[in-house]
């Protein structure tokens, strides 16, 4: 009977991902060209319980802040971002964890597309408990997501 009880606590559930775990190691800073021009409008969620929307949210406005790309006041940003997770899977074993996100950029003024990509990353990490391994992997996978999007805006005209 105990072992059953071992069993199950550490197979449990995967914790929800945590935002500061999520935020993304930030190597170069926006050019002057976008710098505080971006605002994060909406962020959505799979159905997906571990990554939920105001935790990756909060994780995409951080590594943005970090990064210099987000403007504190809202209203004043040229650049409009909407974030979709649409899926986060798991490998055979449930060590590796890939992420797809979809990054939409809009200009504010001319409403037109700047930026509109998948971004497919992942991540592998072990712990000894599952639902520990799951939520780290998670979040490893989403934060290594989110640096591939912003080694990618650089790239954008900001003139737009």
């Amino acid at each position: 009977m105990l072992f059953i009880g071992l069993l199950a606590a550490v197979a449990g559930c995967a914790a929800p991902a945590r935002s500061e775990k999520m935020v993304a190691q930030v190597a170069t800073l926006a050019p002057a060209t976008l710098r505080e021009r971006v605002v994060v409008m909406d962020v959505t969620s799979s159905k997906n319980a571990e990554v939920e929307s105001n935790k990756l949210r909060q994780a995409v406005e951080m590594s943005l802040q970090k990064a210099g790309y987000l403007n504190a006041n809202p209203a004043a940003a040229t650049i409009l971002l909407a974030v979709v997770l649409i899926s986060l899977e798991r490998g055979d074993i449930g060590v590796a964890t890939t992420s797809r996100i979809r990054y939409s950029l809009t200009s504010r003024t001319s409403g037109a597309p700047l930026f509109n990509e998948i971004v497919v990353e992942e991540c592998a990490k072990y712990a000894f408990a599952a639902w520990e391994r799951l939520q780290i992997s998670a979040e490893c996978s989403v934060r290594n997501n989110i640096e591939a999007f912003l080694q990618k805006l650089p790239m954008l005209r900001g003139d737009q």
